[in-house]
């Protein structure tokens, strides 16, 4: 018959397998010590919280982003901890017919459909007149968060396509792909869709063929530098800015009997072509954000824009 003690043991044991196997660079890791260590805290303490501070431990060793222990406590409001307000996403017609779109993301995946039917108003407004001749997506302030929103409303600049892949502990990717208004997830372990959907009716642009400039700073972080590099290495796409942060990692969550939630970083930012970026993205045109009245970075995406074929036509 199994002790309490041993319960708490099983429960690290348990744990650790799952980290073991899911992390995305486990390959990497020595995991020996880490796993005696872990054994050790819940053999000193042999109760919940002990088993806590274990399986805490072992993710910390990692020293990776989006990698944490969940206790049951934190989530017992029902609202997720790292969750919190932004503006919503809006628009602006820039002269010469380039249309601007703030992006400030979201932190809650429940805020999907509401904020990529707000993306593709801001869309219908700016083209409502005139269509527009290029975008600006400014990422600049996307610190994180979920990306379902942006795929969602910003879909159809890049149309029915793959977006970009996170690259697995085992050698596999798991693909993201824009399919008839649904982000759909593909990979060795099988499809799954995201349940977000655009609002009925939502304005979808006709051209998909626009140029894009992508804004990115050393703030654009996690969820905004998955969207960033969904449009990197595309056709009439050029970015500007300066180097994005660095959180190029996804994360799964695996629920523990009591409650608790393992986040691990299970895969990394890969774009169309496979390429991945776990030191952030580097912007193709370098731009600091100087503290004056000017804005440099806009003024530099506004520029190439001008200088592009569709844009040149619309000015004729």
């Amino acid at each position: 018959m199994s002790t309490e003690a041993d319960e708490h043991v099983a429960y690290v044991q348990q744990a650790l397998e799952i980290i073991e196997e899911e992390f995305y660079k486990t390959d990497e890791v020595d995991w020996e010590p880490i796993r005696e260590f872990a054994f050790n805290i819940v053999g000193d303490n042999p109760s919940t919280e002990g088993a806590h501070q274990a399986v805490d431990f072992a993710l910390r060793a990692l020293d990776t982003p989006h990698t944490w222990l969940e206790r049951p406590s934190d989530h017992q409001d029902g609202e997720a901890p790292w969750a919190s307000w932004r503006p919503a996403p809006s628009g602006e017609r820039l002269e010469g017919d380039i249309g601007y779109l703030n992006l400030p993301g979201i932190t809650d995946s429940d805020q999907s459909s509401e904020y990529a039917g707000q993306v593709r108003q801001s869309m219908e407004q700016l083209d409502a007149s005139n269509p527009v001749c290029g975008w600006i997506l400014d990422l600049r302030k996307s610190s994180g968060g979920v990306s379902g929103g942006d795929w969602l409303g910003l879909g159809p600049l890049v149309g029915d396509d793959l977006l970009m892949h996170f690259g697995k502990a085992d050698g596999a990717a798991q693909s993201v792909y824009y399919e008839d208004g649904v982000i759909r997830y593909k990979g060795a372990r099988g499809e799954s869709e995201l349940p977000a959907r655009v609002p009925p009716g939502a304005y979808v642009p006709e051209r998909v063929d626009l140029p894009i400039a992508v804004l990115i700073s050393a703030r654009t972080g996690s969820a905004g530098e998955a969207i960033a590099i969904t449009f990197a290495n595309r056709p009439h796409t050029r970015s500007f800015g300066e180097q994005t942060g660095g959180s190029t990692i996804s994360s799964d969550f695996y629920e523990m009997p009591d409650g608790a939630f393992l986040r691990i970083a299970s895969g990394l930012y890969q774009d169309q072509t496979g390429r991945g970026y776990e030191q952030g993205l580097p912007p193709d045109e370098t731009v600091r954000a100087i503290r004056d009245s000017e804005d440099h970075v806009l003024n530099a995406a506004v520029e190439w824009l001008e200088g592009t074929e569709s844009c040149q036509a619309s000015r004729s």
